[in-house]
């Protein structure tokens, strides 16, 4: 499964960790990607844009080892199933307006919510399809945020994988 996210790669640290003991790195590393990741979730969070709540709500920040002693990568973003639909927009596409579909469920409790339309079946069956024709004509508009959450804190990351540089030196200049 593919994932929006923001990836920080420690690989020059992983040639390190050749010279020094992955016990020593293990906690810098870990430190570091988890300050990373502590300012890097709620930037990513302020900048989803705000209908159920459900994308904001759904970012995750997953420190990986692939094989490795000490961890090699993050990723940071929303595990939400629509997070690539509002980061990238659709391309024209006439989605599903029937009330026995799930997606054609998810459209009408859309439109009940944007526009306030009644209780009449009728009604918001209408509103419906003319917004599945409007998407079928145009698609949907993107709203990038995980980019632009990442350049606001990247000379905070920078900073902190700096720091975790010093300290890794310190530790190889002891040995």
């Amino acid at each position: 499964m593919t994932q929006a996210v923001v990836i920080v790669q420690t690989s020059e640290w992983s040639a390190l960790a050749r010279k020094l003991r992955p016990e020593a790195l293990k906690p810098i590393v870990e430190v570091a990607l988890q300050e990373i990741a502590a300012i890097g979730k709620p930037a990513v969070a302020s900048k989803a844009p705000r209908f159920s709540g459900r994308l904001s709500k759904s970012v995750v920040s997953i420190i990986k080892y692939a094989g490795a002693p000490i961890p090699t990568w993050m990723s940071l973003g929303p595990k939400a199933p629509h997070r690539f639909l509002v980061e990238r927009g659709t391309k024209p596409h006439f989605p599903p307006t029937s009330a026995d579909s799930k997606g054609g469920r998810r459209i009408r409790r859309y439109v009940r919510r944007r526009w306030g339309t009644g209780s009449d079946e009728r009604e918001i069956a209408r509103a419906a399809f003319r917004l599945a024709r409007a998407i079928s004509r145009s698609g949907t508009k993107a709203h990038p945020f995980i980019l632009p959450a990442w350049k606001e804190i990247e000379p905070q990351v920078d900073g902190i994988l700096s720091k975790a540089a010093k300290s890794i030196e310190l530790e190889w200049l002891k040995k």
